[in-house]
């Protein structure tokens, strides 16, 4: 029986030990598990967590760096801090997308709470000041900030280099465009990037979306539709469609003929419906 206890008292690290085994100093050991009551708030509670909550409690109430730690708390320290893996910063992924960080502040100012809830994740060795994504998420989390973009400043028309012939040329909602040799997407919307550069929003039909400083029209020779300026005068003829069925790529030739055959037509383009985001309103009037 006895030697079953030394076991167990064997089995426990201290804190000092785990701070060394992790290559962390004693500050951001400590913050972590002052972080821990938050985290199980966010992740909630069972029987075995309870214990942890307890233990940390304890150990946070009169921090020691010799104070000793039980095996399952181990656990949980070592695997929130392998997981910090596969969190990115909000920031970082701002900046490596070229997105205007005053835009990016507002979208998660306003969607923070709903509609970008499940992109977060919560560990306790994070900045508590940042956000992070889980990378598997990130796609995801930059098409929708797009899609909020398109729904609420982006233009429909705008001036872009056209790599073809290496000049500034007008370019149309919904024109195709293609990168390189085969990658071929659509054009949603125009927009400055955080480097002050009037970019092409394209999305993509692989599903991804992003800037692009200077586009391709897909077929060579192609130029802008020549679109009259909208008569609000005149009851528009509407069509209605989805982000996703813009970027099927089994519509490509539906949408296409949809632009070129509306040549010449008085034309407007509105983005976002009343109570959803994913909405397209193609509309114009002859």
């Amino acid at each position: 029986m006895q030697s079953s206890v030394d076991a167990k008292k064997i089995s426990k690290k201290q804190l000092i030990t785990i701070q060394e085994e992790l290559k962390l100093d004693q500050r951001q050991l400590e913050t972590a598990l002052k972080k821990i009551p938050q985290w199980l708030h966010a992740v909630g509670v069972n029987k075995n967590l309870e214990k942890i909550m307890i233990e940390v409690i304890r150990l946070t109430r009169r921090y020691s760096p010799y104070n000793e730690v039980s095996p399952r708390l181990e656990k949980l320290l070592k695997q929130e801090f392998e997981a910090t893996k596969d969190f990115v910063s909000v920031e970082s992924i701002r900046a490596e997308n070229h997105l205007p960080k005053n835009k990016m502040t507002k979208f998660m100012l306003e969607n923070k709470k709903d509609s970008i809830a499940d992109f977060l994740g919560v560990n306790i060795f994070l900045d508590s000041n940042q956000s992070y994504i889980r990378k598997r998420k990130i796609k995801a989390f930059v098409n929708r900030f797009f899609v909020w973009l398109l729904s609420n400043n982006a233009a429909m028309v705008g001036i872009v280099v056209n790599e073809e012939y290496g000049i500034l040329d007008k370019f149309y909602f919904l024109e195709e465009i293609k990168v390189g040799n085969s990658k071929k997407g659509r054009i949603l919307g125009f927009y400055k990037s955080d480097e002050g550069v009037n970019c092409a929003i394209v999305g993509f039909y692989n599903g991804q979306i992003k800037f692009l400083k200077a586009v391709r029209r897909s077929q060579e020779g192609l130029v802008a539709p020549k679109f009259k300026q909208y008569d609000y005068k005149t009851p528009p003829v509407t069509f209605n469609f989805t982000l996703e069925t813009v970027l099927d790529k089994n519509n490509r030739t539906l949408f296409n003929l949809l632009l070129r055959g509306k040549e010449n037509a008085a034309t407007k383009v509105i983005w976002g419906a009343p109570g959803t985001l994913y909405n397209r309103y193609f509309s114009y009037s002859s």
